[in-house]
């Protein structure tokens, strides 16, 4: 009886073991849509619309991105702090770091 808990338990373990090593797909994707005189983007969770952003975030006035590269570039940036569980905010000191205005 004891070798074949112990059995259960080994493969128990290596199952845990393995789901845990396999890459996982991850659950938030970046889609960019045209907008009138420019672009945004859109994020999603598990294909679940959570952000959608067709203005340039953390400036006075309301402008879209001026390229698809600078909306993709900023929604990739949102995307890294939803996965590290930080707030989703863009500074504008990001935004200069990281594309034209």
């Amino acid at each position: 009886m004891k070798i074949i808990v112990k059995r259960v338990a080994c493969v128990l373990l290596v199952f845990t073991l393995f789901l845990n090593c396999t890459p996982k797909k991850s659950q938030y994707t970046v889609k960019v849509f045209e907008v009138e005189n420019g672009w945004g983007y859109s994020i999603f969770k598990q294909n679940k619309l959570i952000i959608r952003q067709q203005y340039i975030p953390s400036i006075s006035s309301q402008k879209h991105f001026k390229s698809e590269k600078d909306a993709q570039t900023i929604g990739a940036l949102v995307v890294k702090k939803l996965k590290l569980h930080k707030i989703p905010s863009i500074t504008f000191q990001e935004l200069e770091n990281n594309i034209s205005l």
